[in-house]
């Protein structure tokens, strides 16, 4: 098993993922439960607030599912010292 982030190459598929009522459900962006789009997950990839990976299957390494965690408070985490000067 692998733990990637989403990226380009995946993209796709954690979109299609997020796209299913099934999934999305679960969810709220504040806006009560809704749909991802591929332009809202990019977004939310390069916040460091969000944290999203995928994780993979062996032996064919396709994207078996999703991780993720939201709300992400760095400004006060002490195993990352970099992450001191950042703010949400």
């Amino acid at each position: 098993m692998q733990v990637l982030p989403v990226d380009d190459s995946n993209l796709a598929s954690v979109t299609a993922w997020l796209f299913e009522r099934e999934n999305y459900k679960w969810l709220d962006f504040r806006a009560g439960s809704q749909p991802i789009n591929a332009c809202l997950l990019k977004v939310m990839v390069q916040k460091p607030a969000h944290l999203l990976r995928v994780y993979t299957a062996e032996p064919d390494e396709a994207p078996a599912g999703l991780v993720a965690l939201s709300n992400i408070l760095l400004a006060d985490c002490p195993i990352i010292p970099e992450a001191a000067n950042v703010r949400p």
